[in-house]
């Protein structure tokens, strides 16, 4: 089905950006983690007040326990972690290792060529040290909303 993890990003952002995330590749966290995707997305609070929740994915193929553990290093810094594979082993992995997953707070995504699907919610972190991740998307916010306005 998917050779590479790379192949499997396109799924993926498909389904972040049907959540409403902002996604990027492979983007730095204070940690020196990089998670394959990163997401964030601009929560409406009332009038003028915004709020931003950030999402890291890693994508693996296989090794489900480097996949848990990567994830695991990126949740201080976003509000959710997801670890996405391929569908077919992602049930499997989810039932073998159920037990750390919902410690952990871990996501999980099963992936097709066609689309993205959430198997196992990820855990909402309310604290989390992502006002540096703020300042890359704020200029992407600013755009749409000036787009939207536009628009009208």
């Amino acid at each position: 089905m998917f050779r590479r993890e790379r192949d499997m990003r396109e799924p993926v952002r498909a389904w972040m950006e049907a959540e409403g995330y902002i996604v990027h590749d492979e983007s730095h966290l204070w940690s020196g983690g990089i998670p394959d995707l990163l997401g964030c997305q601009q929560i409406h609070l009332g009038y003028a007040h915004y709020t931003y929740r950030f999402v890291a994915v890693e994508l693996k193929l296989r090794h489900p326990t480097r996949a848990l553990d990567q994830a695991c290093a990126y949740s201080p810094f976003v509000h959710a972690v997801y670890a996405a594979f391929p569908e077919m082993v992602a049930y499997r992995y989810l039932e073998q290792y159920r037990t750390r997953i919902e410690g952990d707070g871990t996501g999980i995504l099963a992936v097709t060529p066609e689309r993205s699907e959430c198997i196992h919610p990820a855990c909402l972190h309310h604290e989390c040290a992502c006002f540096p991740l703020w300042k890359r998307f704020e200029r992407e916010w600013r755009k749409r909303d000036r787009e939207a306005w536009d628009s009208v």
